[in-house]
């Protein structure tokens, strides 16, 4: 069972770092609130912890278990900060993305209770 949550773990984390630099690439392109810095950092940080997070998984790392909290942690901010932004049917790609991010979180929350190495 432990084995399976950490692949489903790592493979939701690639699945949000894929969603979140889509997002991005999408928010830029939208203007506005959409490509300020802050917003964009939001994505780009969350990508690339969940990059993070899916290396140090695969490899067994000792200090997996570390990154899963963080990770689920600026998963929940990047969701949150997603569905504040998406007004309306032209937004598919962040509401995409806020779903994506609350899964990883709750994949990452869910190896706390399991021997991740």
């Amino acid at each position: 069972m432990a084995y399976q949550q950490k692949i489903d773990a790592i493979k939701m984390c690639i699945q949000c770092a894929h969603d979140c630099t889509l997002c991005a690439h999408d928010c830029l392109h939208l203007g506005g609130e959409h490509a300020t810095p802050a917003h964009q950092t939001m994505l780009h940080d969350c990508a690339d912890l969940c990059t993070l997070v899916a290396h140090f998984l695969a490899r067994h790392s000792p200090n997996a278990a570390a990154m899963t909290t963080q990770g689920a942690i600026v998963c929940e901010h990047c969701a949150t900060g997603c569905e504040k932004l998406a007004d309306g049917e032209g937004h598919m790609v962040m509401k995409r993305c806020a779903k994506t991010c609350r899964i990883c979180a709750a994949a990452c929350e869910a190896l706390e209770t399991v021997e991740i190495t």
